[in-house]
Formats: C-alpha cells, sequence, structure tokens
C-alpha cells in the first residue's frame, strides 16, 4: 500500500493522480463489452385474396456495432476528461501554497493537504517511502525556496532540520540529511568558484589555443579525478553549478 501512496505523492507533482480506484476509468477496472443486439426479424405482411404479393417491410437494422462501440468510446472519453480535471484541481490545491505564510505554516497546512487529498501522512512511522517523496515536493515548492533563499546559512540548515522534524524523519535521520546539505554546500561553493575562474580565464585567452588545456588544468585544480565528467558535460553545453540551486534537494 506504501508503494501506491508513495507513487501517489510523484504523480500529483507531475499532474497525473492516481488515487485508490482512479487509476481504471472503468469500474471495476475493465473496459464494458459491446453487445450486439440480435435483430429478429420480422414477418411478410400478408396479402388480401386477389391482391399482388406486397413486398416485405424494410427492417430497421438499430445501431450497429460501430455505433455502439463509437457511443462507449465517446463515453470513456468524457469520463477521462472528467478525471483529468479533477487531478489537476486536486495538484493545483496541494501545490499552491500561500508565499506569505511563515515556513511553518506553509508545511502545516501542505501536510492537511496531502492527507485530504491523496490519503497520505508521511509522518506515520511506517511511511519511510511517503516521507521521502513529501519531503522533496514540499522542499520543492518556490515559496518554501523563498524563504530558504533569503536565509543565512545556519538559518537555513535549522530550517531544513525542523522541515524534515516535522515531516517524521528521525534524530539520527535528520543528523545525516545535515551531513549531507553541509556536503552539497561546499560543492555549490566550490562550484561557484571554479565559474567564476573559467570566465575570468575565457576573458583573458579569449579563443587562443592553450584554452582547452588551460581548462583542463582549471577543472582538474577545482574537482580532480571528476574534471574529465565536467568536460564532457561542457563540451555538451551542460554546466551543472549553473543550474538552479534546490536547498534540501541538490
Amino acid at each position: 500500500m506504501l508503494g501506491r501512496r508513495g507513487n501517489i505523492i510523484v504523480l500529483l507533482a507531475s499532474g497525473a493522480l492516481l488515487s485508490a480506484g482512479a487509476f481504471s476509468l472503468f469500474r471495476g477496472g475493465v473496459a464494458p463489452v459491446v453487445q450486439a443486439e440480435v435483430s429478429r426479424p420480422v414477418p411478410a405482411p400478408v396479402s388480401s385474396p386477389g391482391e399482388a404479393p406486397r413486398p416485405p417491410a424494410m427492417q430497421d437494422p438499430g445501431p450497429t456495432r460501430k455505433d455502439q462501440v463509437d457511443a462507449v468510446s465517446a463515453r470513456w472519453m468524457q469520463e477521462a476528461q472528467a478525471l483529468s480535471q479533477e487531478e489537476e484541481a486536486k495538484r493545483r490545491e496541494l501545490l499552491d501554497v500561500d508565499p506569505t505564510l511563515p515556513l511553518e505554516a506553509q508545511q502545516g497546512v501542505f501536510l492537511d493537504r496531502l492527507s485530504r487529498i491523496a490519503g497520505v501522512d508521511p509522518r506515520k512511522t511506517e511511511a519511510q517511502l511517503v516521507r521521502s517523496q513529501a519531503t522533496e515536493l514540499f522542499l520543492r515548492l518556490e515559496p518554501v525556496q523563498a524563504h530558504l533563499v533569503g536565509m543565512q546559512v545556519e538559518e537555513r540548515r535549522v530550517a531544513l532540520a525542523d522541515i524534515r522534524r516535522r515531516m517524521g524523519y528521525s534524530e539520527e535521520q535528520v543528523a545525516r540529511k545535515a551531513a549531507e546539505d553541509v556536503y552539497k554546500d561546499a560543492r555549490w561553493e566550490k562550484g561557484h568558484a571554479y565559474m567564476k575562474a573559467r570566465e575570468a580565464l575565457l576573458s583573458r585567452l579569449g579563443q587562443a589555443g592553450s584554452l582547452d588545456a588551460e581548462l583542463g588544468s582549471l577543472r582538474e585544480q577545482y574537482f580532480g579525478h571528476e574534471a574529465l565528467t565536467l568536460a564532457r558535460e561542457e563540451a555538451a553545453g551542460f554546466f551543472r553549478f549553473q543550474r538552479r540551486r534546490v536547498y534540501g534537494r541538490n
């Protein structure tokens, strides 16, 4: 059950809520089978004595199998559209957090809505998978990141620890995540310093023949054995330290 509930959170974030019973658009999970109606023969009209035989009456064929399939398909599409609209409304409600609220209040609203809309509570002891995904989803919210971006380093670390506690993390897990935050902060600080040095090198050397060698040395200076990986990324146009920083996530 937790696996399904964990998936609910991911699907909510991507705009495709699959709550219990909503996975199938048909009750019982099976598409209705169209039963073709059996036509009954129409008796030929009886002619009066001396009259010429009357031609048999035209039989009304009724709806064809194709007509019936089309009707079922139309109903199915209407149900699918209604379900999609309902899912989108729920997703928007879950992710629409008031940016003027304090961080703790934002999390309270988020958890209440998650419980009501998706029927999950990450604070429960057995909800480990749900807890991780709910925390990730909450930290990705723009109003939440706006709070975290505006904090000093130590203040932000305290805030992240409090967020995880309110999500149901144990103190051991909170401490482990805090250590990861320290490591990530150091990586980003080094990455920003590298990008600044890289820009200075490009400005100084331009398109000189020695540029590639100088860039290679600079990458090794900052990243050691990872330098080759960064070189490949940059050759493909990807600069990892130009990405958006999501505090508590990357």
